[in-house]
């Protein structure tokens, strides 16, 4: 490439990332790096590819840390090698790499004065150290001080984060919320800033199943995401939103959002963030009843620890208690702590295994394990499986009456909480122990209105599709504004193939741009 093709080429890419067309900036920079790019061309790289890769964006960030290590600027190889700790474990699980990066900028920011580098080192070392809210507020507090107002807005994401972990809901969802209200006033800059804010939100809704909460931030993000063109924040929330799509009885939408998330996440820089989509994808098949479905998408999840909840689920189900009981002994091994719903319903499956191969004792044990977590989390999403394994525990010891009472609370408990399959489960549940107490008219009913939920929920489902399973991730691809050849090499198609979906879809979207079809497929849920 010539000087002046190169100078011309970074002129135009530099123009395209104020535009914020990330895919055009980042081809044209990448074309015109060379050993004498200023820090200034490779860091408008590195940002745009982030918003699109995770390779591009860390080989970027590479040959940016080196050109500041042999211009002797320690501060600004010390800001890179921030970036690349953060990438290690946000495009990938390298907590390895991390905590070298991490210890890199550390020894770099020994002998300059505190700054917002600072600020972003303590978040990362905290983050990989597994810090508590106090030590997040600390630097929250710290990095206002500072006037560093990114880092001081992640912290206070991650000190809420934090706070909803140790059971502080209400006041750890208020900080995030802030944060969030920051992004969406476009009054954050950093990357990483306004992806903790969207997704770590989501994240802890769905952990604690505050649906409502998670649902008023909805379109506020996806406005964000069309302002800004970083459709990819929806991306990496995919998951969680997903979560709380099937935990609301939305199961069509839920299964376009997470179809789209296994083609985005198939390659092999996102192996644990397929892995978790499939999991979920998994559970999502189970509910609609389509276990052989479930079954081969829970051998395609591993290593993601929440396929052996639906694992557990699938041979409890089939009257498979020692199966069913190993898999769910296996999440509470392996799981998130924090993720307390899934813990819940983990418990709840075990409880009723042992009790199926006949360990009684244990299974009580369990269950009064079970009742203090729901008090300490004090939400339906977790007092409601905890109810259901206190009446199988009640049944079994021969008390008909109150396993009853129990259900019917259950019933009610989880209704009210929006979580329409776990309430159709436990009417049904509930018509059991009816009929086995000799009152089999209202047994009957019970399990009437439970099946007819269910049949209301699996029906949604059976609505044809408007696009194809390939169109939806051609759809989603340039939402995330990647061009043509870009979505070709995503999916392993010919360009031409590209070209022929694209305009499939804009045909049936009755749309006549590219933009049109994206901002049509959101408002039909598609996305």
């Amino acid at each position: 490439m010539s000087i002046v093709t190169r100078v011309l080429d970074l002129a135009r890419g530099a123009d395209a990332f104020e535009a914020r067309d990330w895919s055009r900036a980042r081809d044209l920079l990448r074309d015109a790096v060379s050993a004498d790019t200023s820090d200034e061309a490779l860091e408008m790289l590195a940002v745009s590819s982030w918003w699109l890769d995770g390779p591009t964006a860390r080989l970027a960030r590479e040959c940016q840390y080196r050109s500041l290590r042999r211009a002797g600027d320690d501060l600004g190889a010390a800001r890179v090698a921030i970036a690349l700790a953060w990438d290690a474990t946000i495009f990938a699980s390298d907590t390895a790499v991390a905590r070298g990066w991490a210890a890199r900028a550390r020894s770099l920011l020994e002998s300059t004065p505190p700054g917002e580098e600072h600020a972003w080192l303590e978040l990362r070392e905290a983050t990989l150290d597994g810090a508590g809210s106090a030590t997040y507020a600390e630097i929250r507090r710290r990095a206002h001080g500072l006037g560093a107002f990114d880092a001081e807005m992640t912290a206070a994401v991650l000190e809420g984060d934090a706070r909803v972990a140790e059971g502080e809901i209400e006041g750890g969802l208020a900080c995030m919320d802030e944060a969030l209200a920051a992004a969406c006033g476009d009054e954050l800059e950093h990357p990483v800033a306004i992806t903790f804010a969207c997704c770590q939100l989501f994240a802890a809704c769905g952990r604690v199943r505050d649906y409502d909460h998670a649902f008023q931030w909805c379109q506020r993000v996806a406005d964000l995401c069309e302002r800004r063109n970083i459709w990819s924040v929806l991306s990496a929330t995919r998951c969680s939103y997903a979560a709380i799509l099937i935990a609301r009885g939305r199961f069509a939408e839920a299964e376009r959002l997470l179809v789209a998330a296994e083609s985005r996440y198939g390659g092999k820089e996102l192996p644990n963030h397929r892995a978790r989509a499939l999991a979920w994808l998994a559970d999502l098949r189970f509910r609609q009843g389509r276990l052989d479905e479930a079954k081969r998408l829970i051998e395609r999840a591993a290593p993601e620890p929440a396929r052996h909840v639906t694992a557990a689920a699938i041979a409890l189900a089939q009257g498979r208690g020692d199966d069913a009981g190993e898999h769910a002994a296996a999440y509470l091994r392996q799981g998130d702590p924090e993720q307390v719903v899934a813990r819940a319903a983990a418990l709840e499956i075990l409880v009723r295994a042992e009790i199926l191969s006949g360990r009684a004792g244990r299974a009580a044990e369990l269950q009064q394990e079970l009742a203090a977590l729901a008090e300490q989390v004090g939400r339906p999403s977790v007092a409601g499986p905890s109810l259901v394994a206190r009446a199988a525990v009640d049944e079994h010891r021969g008390d008909l009456e109150s396993a009853r009472l129990v259900l019917a609370d259950a019933v009610e408990l989880l209704e009210r909480g929006k979580a329409p399959y776990e309430a159709a489960i436990a009417r049904i549940e509930l018509a059991r122990v009816l009929t086995a107490a000799g009152r089999p008219e209202d047994g009957r009913k019970s399990r009437a209105l439970g099946e007819q939920r269910l049949r209301e929920l699996r029906a949604v489902d059976g609505a044809p599709a408007l696009l194809t399973t390939r169109e939806l991730a051609v759809l989603q691809l340039v939402a995330e504004g990647l061009s043509n050849p870009d979505i070709g090499r995503r999916l392993v198609i010919s360009t031409h193939t590209v070209h022929r979906h694209v305009s499939n879809i804009m045909r049936k979207l009755a749309a006549s741009s590219r933009a049109a079809a994206v901002a049509r497929a959101a408002q039909l849920g598609l996305f």
